[in-house]
């Protein structure tokens, strides 16, 4: 009996050391309370990792809105304090959402397995009806730029509707690595996720959203809103988004110079011929009139 009982504790022992902790899972402070608008696009959307005004419009994200999990607690300050940029927009077809962020180190080797690259570089959209309470009613999909080939990879992890979607590289999602600078475009359909895609401004859907960064199986992920790794994937926890509508295009009048002036011309008027004829008779009177006097005089 004591030995089987010292082989179970061997064995729980074990199995402990096998079992990843998640004392590095900080929930966001605006927890279930994560809500936005995006506004509808003014431009085609063409994904070449360059972020355009009208093609997205970026969320001004609170850093409460964050979660973050990982493998290892030592990474929490990184993961919580990543805090990447996003930018989203939409139309009557599809969500847009880009990014652009900076890694310690970009790692993500997972193009035999994508189904693993949760782990690391990438990054997981998550998305749902509005206020969804099923907790596992959701569309979660990754898509990732390897780190080994240079291919762009992607995987479905859930597929609540049976859609069948899957996003196709260059068409549907484009990232690019500048010296650990990521930037990643990616659209998703709204058929994929609402079983009414007729979308319109004030419609609204649930979506959560993963930046993994960590390296091979040590995970990393910073989180806008929770439902991923460290607290279960629940829909019911997503943030809220709301479709605005596009700004309007103020288009300002070209400037109109002022026409120049110029200076006034001051004529001076030349001196007339008889004007000059008759200061000249008068001229020779006064001289004959004064010769005459004094020749009166001498006489």
């Amino acid at each position: 009996m004591k030995k089987l009982l010292a082989l179970a504790m061997v064995i729980l022992m074990f199995a402990m050391m096998l079992v990843p902790s998640f004392a590095g899972t900080i929930q966001e402070e605006d927890f279930q309370n994560v809500k936005f608008e995006i506004k509808k696009a003014n431009t085609a959307w063409n994904p070449d990792g360059v972020i355009s005004d009208g093609e997205y419009y970026k969320v001004d994200a609170k850093s409460t809105w964050f979660s973050s999990a990982c493998a290892d607690d030592a990474n929490d300050d990184y993961a919580k304090n990543l805090c990447p940029d996003f930018y989203m927009s939409w139309d009557e077809n599809y969500v847009y959402f880009a990014s652009v962020y900076t890694v310690r180190n970009h790692n993500n080797e997972w193009d035999d397995d994508p189904g693993s690259m949760w782990y690391s570089g990438a990054v997981q959209m998550n998305y749902s009806e509005p206020n969804e309470d099923e907790p596992e009613y959701r569309l979660e999909y990754g898509i990732g730029l390897s780190s080994a080939t240079g291919n762009l990879i992607d995987t479905v992890w859930a597929d609540a509707m049976g859609s069948g979607y899957t996003a196709s590289a260059n068409k549907d999602f484009y990232i690019t690595n500048a010296s650990n600078l990521l930037t990643y475009e990616v659209r998703t359909p709204w058929s994929s996720f609402l079983a009414n895609p007729a979308v319109a401004v004030g419609s609204g859907f649930g979506m959560c959203i993963v930046w993994s960064v960590g390296e091979a199986q040590d995970y990393i992920h910073a989180q806008l809103a929770s439902g991923c790794t460290g607290f279960g994937k629940h829909a019911e926890y997503f943030a809220q988004v709301t479709l605005a509508a596009a700004p309007e295009i103020v288009t300002e009048a070209p400037e109109t110079e002022a026409p120049e002036v110029d200076a006034p011309v001051v004529e001076t008027p030349a001196a007339q011929t008889a004007d000059i004829a008759g200061i000249a008779v008068l001229a020779a009177v006064i001289a004959v009139a004064g010769a005459a006097i004094v020749s009166k005089k001498r006489a």
